[in-house]
């Protein structure tokens, strides 16, 4: 009897060429052939896309259901240990519940296996900077734009790498062209930060105020001229600042950012009371959003 044809032949369901394209990649990592590995993962990640397992995990972080996400994920990856996807979603989780080391060697088991996974290259980076180990980051960060040399992502986390080591002129280049390619009002913050800490004050509050041209609700680029202790606002700002707080829907980190600049802007003004009401407000929504326990503290030295 010969063979279907083969457009007749029934597709392997999606789950099960997950599964193959998994299967086949540790076959070839067990013959030391990593390039074809590397290819192999790279096809279960096209397909991981469609894994409702891991759908579910990402909708659950999405909505911050951590531990619903967490379970999702560690029961995947005590099935399929080698599933590259499932091991960076599950670093991403780390990092956002402070497990930095966790994270850092999820994604190194991740590139041991696919190389070729940037997204999972841009984490480890991103990764090692926040561990406070810059050099390593920026070596990661490297090789992809290797790959990819005008990746604005890439190229933005060198910049921030740079920064980190207090090589601010390079970054302050870097910042320059990606900002004449896409003026993004969060990248004017990043640029004013850079250029205050490498001594250009005049040029950093050009460039808050330049994020604040663009969103206007950006609490942290008002804080930031504040913090610069020599700025003074003028009128327009001072009323600006207050437009923002009168919202109903500024986010929280904003809300006390502003209600800081405007204490400062009052303070410098003489107007104390005023200037004091700010403050009480400002911290009182920041301590909302810090969970700090003094005998956790105490508890946690003492260990």
């Amino acid at each position: 009897m010969s063979a279907a044809p083969e457009h007749s032949r029934t597709p392997a369901p999606p789950d099960a060429a997950r599964r193959d394209w998994l299967a086949l990649a540790d076959q070839m990592l067990a013959r030391g052939d990593r390039a074809g590995a590397d290819r192999a993962f790279g096809m279960h990640l096209q397909e991981a896309s469609k894994d409702p397992v891991l759908m579910r995990a990402a909708l659950a972080m999405g909505e911050n259901r951590i531990p619903e996400a967490e379970a999702l994920l560690r029961g995947r990856l005590k099935q399929r240990p080698n599933d590259v996807a499932a091991l960076r979603m599950m670093a991403e989780l780390g990092a956002r519940l402070a497990r930095d080391d966790d994270s850092v060697m999820l994604l190194e088991r991740c590139l041991q296996l696919a190389p070729g996974f940037r997204a999972a290259r841009q984490q480890y980076a991103l990764m090692l900077n926040r561990a406070a180990r810059p050099a390593e980051a920026l070596q990661q960060v490297e090789l992809l734009l290797r790959t990819e040399p005008a990746n604005p992502a890439y190229r933005n986390l060198k910049a921030v790498i740079l920064c980190h080591v207090g090589e601010y002129e390079p970054a302050i280049v870097l910042y320059e062209a990606l900002l004449a390619e896409r003026p993004h009002s969060r990248m004017w913050l990043s640029f004013g930060h850079t250029l205050k800490t490498a001594g250009h004050t005049e040029r950093a509050i050009a460039a808050y105020r330049k994020a604040l041209q663009l969103e206007p609700g950006c609490g942290d680029a008002c804080w930031s001229l504040a913090n610069l202790k020599t700025f003074r606002f003028e009128d327009a700002e001072v009323e600006a600042m207050r437009v923002q707080l009168a919202r109903t829907d500024l986010p929280v980190e904003d809300r006390y950012q502003f209600e800081f600049a405007l204490g400062k802007a009052l303070e410098d003004r003489g107007e104390y009371a005023e200037s004091f009401a700010h403050y009480v407000e400002g911290n009182s929504q920041r301590r909302r959003t810090v969970s700090y326990n003094a005998d956790e503290n105490h508890e946690r030295v003492q260990r």
